[in-house]
């Protein structure tokens, strides 16, 4: 008996020890009407969360939602006037626009690695060190375009993640044109 639980023990110290993760996900949205809408052939990155892309990451946020503070103030005011003047929806888009490029530009280029989602919205990462990462998406239909910039710590032998109806990301059009950022 003592022969047969040394192998199973030596299996799970192994397993244990293992330094890296499967990461795997989906991207998907939920309608008002219970619909699941899948993302397939999406492209999700992965990118490690180091500490001077968390420092870039976190300032181009801060940069974002203090060039916007002011338009959001006018577009507050216009709506609790009936709507009446500039309310600034035009120089907000165009905000978020400029960000949106700046993200669809840099992240793809420091990112580790990427899937493609598949038929069925699903993504995976095989043997991803283990750690902080971020998963950056932009999936666009004819009816919406949607980003996510999700940070993940990694332990596990296994891991998995839904991008779902809550969109992580603190660059918003639809925030952006009701005056409000996250």
């Amino acid at each position: 008996m003592r022969s047969s639980i040394l192998p199973l023990v030596t299996l799970l110290f192994l397993v244990g020890c293992s330094r890296t993760t499967d990461l795997s996900g989906a991207v998907f949205l939920s309608l008002a009407s219970g619909d699941v809408v899948r993302a397939a052939g999406v492209e999700v990155f992965l990118i490690r969360a180091t500490p001077e892309l968390v420092a870039v990451w976190n300032e181009s946020v801060q940069n974002y939602r203090n060039e916007y503070a002011p338009i959001g103030s006018r577009i507050r005011a216009a709506m609790l006037s009936g709507g009446l003047g500039d309310d600034g929806t035009s120089e907000a888009s165009r905000l978020v626009e400029k960000y949106e490029q700046w993200a669809e530009k840099e992240l793809p280029r420091v990112a580790t690695d990427r899937a493609v989602t598949d038929a069925s919205g699903e993504f995976r990462f095989a043997s991803v060190p283990r750690g902080r990462v971020f998963l950056f998406v932009k999936w666009q239909t004819s009816r919406w375009l949607k980003y996510w910039m999700v940070e993940e710590n990694l332990k596990g032998a296994t891991q998995r993640v839904s991008l779902g109806q809550v969109n992580v990301w603190p660059i918003d059009r639809s925030s952006a044109i009701y005056g409000t950022t996250r």
